[in-house]
């Protein structure tokens, strides 16, 4: 709902009076920052107060109901707190120090304070590091593709192939992994580039996947989705190859499903008359419907590896899979296990009527070179 630009202003004011009336027994200074910014500045000993009383004051403070012209709303804040600890310090350092201990605050989280350190620090600087190497590497040819085989439960055999993004990085110490930095390609829309230099890759190889009646797969991230000329750009890619769209599957999270975004819709919609199929991934994280998942063409859902990892003695989890596998089948819906390791594991999901299953118990993603080499022999 919006309620003007009045009520905006008497908001601002009674957050300011509020701040200003917080009871304290030491000196502060309340100032307005941009938008909706405020700045609170105190001046006390470390020893006054437990290093985050100011931060419960501000919060009993905020919390409770704003009202105006019998309106009443309460608020989402932040707060990022920094201490001026030296005599090099000044109010731009901490303000900037405050404006980064809030960025690193997750959005959707119910912690929403942070108070600046040398961790948090280090934490973004290797984000930004990370963000501006990744973005040269695919011209340093950095990034190579691997795949990892979905087995079929019943016959043993590889039925599809999920495509996966590596990053071979040494300008870290340690090794960079996808879990680390797809998010941060996610969010400066380098996975675009990402999601390109994988689809060419399948379709170099797209031969040898027809030849061996293998399915290969590949995650579609929102940022992709929300491109308006995504399914254009892909069906034309196709179509200069001359390639048949029904070896390929696109992997979309539950989340996406709930995206009120028509771009997104228009390009599920495009991909799918064209010949594409789609998989759910992670499924049961989210709040997906069967009634959702049909619409998609060939539909296929992969139980997230965390319903897998306890099944063989977690019976939350055992009714959980199985409900999910016998809702599927009545639908004509095929569901894979992701993370299996153990035979336990496979036991039990076999014994549910999971139909493939993915993991270190058949194979870990490799190059293509090493899949050729392991159906060579199979």
């Amino acid at each position: 709902m919006t309620y003007g630009r009045e009520y905006g202003d008497s908001l601002l004011s009674q957050i300011a009076s509020r701040l200003n009336n917080i009871p304290t027994n030491f000196n502060k200074m309340i100032s307005r920052g941009s938008g909706a910014q405020f700045y609170l500045l105190t001046v006390r000993n470390k020893s006054d107060f437990a290093e985050n009383q100011i931060f419960k004051l501000l919060q009993n403070s905020l919390s409770r109901d704003f009202s105006h012209n019998e309106n009443t709303i309460q608020i989402e804040f932040k707060i990022g707190q920094s201490d001026l600890i030296d005599a090099h310090s000044n109010i731009d350092d901490m303000i900037s120090e405050c404006e980064t201990a809030i960025s690193q605050i997750v959005d959707k989280e119910s912690i929403y304070y942070n108070h600046y350190s040398k961790e948090i620090y280090a934490k973004l600087e290797r984000k930004n590091n990370i963000s501006q190497m990744l973005t040269q590497s695919i011209t340093k040819n950095k990034l190579y593709v691997v795949y990892q085989p979905v087995v079929n439960i019943t016959t043993n055999k590889i039925d599809f192939c999920e495509s996966l993004i590596r990053w071979n990085c040494n300008c870290f110490d340690d090794m960079i992994s996808p879990s680390e930095f797809i998010p941060i390609a996610e969010k400066n829309g380098f996975v675009k580039n990402i999601g390109i230099f994988v689809l060419n890759d399948i379709l170099r190889n797209y031969d040898f996947f027809i030849q061996n009646n293998i399915k290969v797969s590949i995650n579609l991230s929102v940022k992709e989705l929300t491109d308006e000329n995504f399914a254009d750009n892909t069906i034309e890619l196709f179509n200069k190859a001359n390639a048949s769209p029904n070896q390929l599957t696109f992997e979309i999270t539950e989340y996406t499903q709930f995206i009120d975004n028509q771009i997104v819709h228009r390009n599920i919609s495009n991909l799918i008359d064209y010949g594409f199929s789609f998989s759910i991934d992670d499924f049961g994280t989210g709040y997906s419907t069967f009634q959702q998942i049909s619409r998609y063409s060939g539909s296929l859902i992969k139980i997230d590896k965390s319903f897998v990892d306890n099944i063989d003695t977690d019976t939350y989890n055992q009714a959980i899979v199985s409900a999910i596998v016998n809702m599927a089948t009545a639908l004509g819906i095929k569901v894979v296990a992701e993370g299996v390791e153990s035979d336990i594991q496979l036991q039990r999901l076999k014994s549910f009527g999971v139909n493939y299953i993915q993991g270190y118990y058949f194979y870990k993603p490799m190059k293509l070179e090493d899949l050729k080499n392991i159906l060579k022999h199979i």
